[in-house]
C-alpha cells in the first residue's frame, strides 16, 4: 500500500439529480505498517465539490478486502450546484470506504458512506447516510 494512489469518488443518489454520478478525483499518499494497516493523507483535486483540503487516511487490507476512513479537518456542506460551504458547528466528517481488489483492472473499488444528518429522535437519534462509489489504483 505504500506509495501514491490516484482515484475518484462518485456521489450517490442522495445528492440529488445534479450531483448524483458526479466524480471527484483524488490522490492518496499512503504508508504501510504492520498487520495490513496503513495511514496517510488524501487531497481531493478536481470535480464538483472538491475542496483541495488534505484529509487523514487510516485503514487496513485483508487479502483482497480494503477498509479505510477519510477524515477532513473542517466540515463542508455541499448544495445541489456543487458549491461548498464551511460549517462551524458539528463534528468533523468521517467517511468510511470499503471495497475489494480487482485483479483484472489492478485497482480497488467499492462503496463509501458518510453520516449526512443526525437528529435526536425520542430516546435515540435518527441518522441519515449519504453514499457513493469509489475506485483507486497505484500511481506508478
Amino acid at each position: 500500500m505504500t506509495g501514491q494512489w490516484k482515484g475518484f469518488f462518485e456521489y450517490g443518489t442522495q445528492y440529488g439529480d445534479k450531483l448524483s454520478g458526479e466524480k471527484v478525483e483524488f490522490r492518496l499518499f499512503l504508508k504501510h505498517s504492520d498487520n495490513g494497516e496503513f495511514e496517510g493523507t488524501c487531497a481531493d483535486l478536481e470535480g464538483m465539490g472538491s475542496s483541495f483540503e488534505v484529509s487523514k487516511i487510516r485503514g487496513f487490507t485483508d487479502h483482497t478486502f480494503i477498509s479505510f476512513t477519510k477524515e477532513y479537518e473542517q466540515y463542508h456542506s455541499i448544495d445541489e450546484e456543487g458549491n461548498l460551504y464551511p460549517q462551524t458547528t458539528g463534528q468533523r466528517p468521517r467517511l468510511s470506504y470499503n471495497g475489494q481488489y480487482d485483479k483484472s483492472t489492478n485497482s480497488f473499488r467499492g462503496n463509501w458512506e458518510i453520516i449526512s444528518n443526525e437528529r435526536l429522535y425520542f430516546d435515540g437519534s435518527l441518522v441519515q447516510f449519504s453514499t457513493g462509489i469509489w475506485e483507486m489504483m497505484k500511481d506508478e
